[in-house]
């Protein structure tokens, strides 16, 4: 076994036994990380389409936009055998049966660029990326957020 290998072994493991010692969130915490988690991961679904598109040198046109809708309804038309195919995983077959937001997302960005290059429509799905990622790491000023506002409510 080669040094990297077993530093990787080494991470998945320390990986596993924090996961065992994490502490489980309350309810409500519990319910804002999985929809902020949610969120981020459509709004990355949709910058991967935006890249992707980009990549194949397509620019924001009619076509490209009625490309993203016909896949978004395709997805949701589907989302219910989606989402079964991981209903062991909740988070994950949540995400599935509402990846056709991502593609209504993807959509939407399209409409408002019309006319964009192939690096313009990049750049937009990279920032579309980064609004999800950003989302994400947001998700411990949500919790703030909503402890002050239940505290607030209760004083009152």
């Amino acid at each position: 076994m080669t040094v990297h290998t077993r530093f990787w072994w080494a991470v998945l493991l320390m990986t596993r036994k924090l996961e065992a010692r994490a502490v489980p969130l309350p309810g409500m915490d519990r319910a804002i990380d999985d929809a902020v988690a949610e969120f981020s991961a459509l709004l990355l679904a949709a910058s991967l389409a935006l890249i992707g598109a980009s990549l194949l040198n397509l620019g924001g046109s009619l076509v490209l936009m009625a490309v993203f809708a016909i896949i978004a309804v395709g997805l949701f038309v589907t989302r219910a055998a989606l989402g079964d195919l991981f209903a062991e995983y909740y988070l994950l077959a949540r995400t599935l049966e509402d990846l056709w937001i991502g593609a209504v997302a993807a959509t939407v960005t399209v409409l408002l660029a019309l006319g964009a290059t192939p690096g313009e429509l990049q750049t937009l799905g990279g920032l579309v990326g980064l609004a999800g990622m950003l989302n994400y790491l947001l998700r411990p000023v949500y919790r703030l957020l909503y402890r002050l506002a239940r505290r607030l409510s209760d004083a009152s």
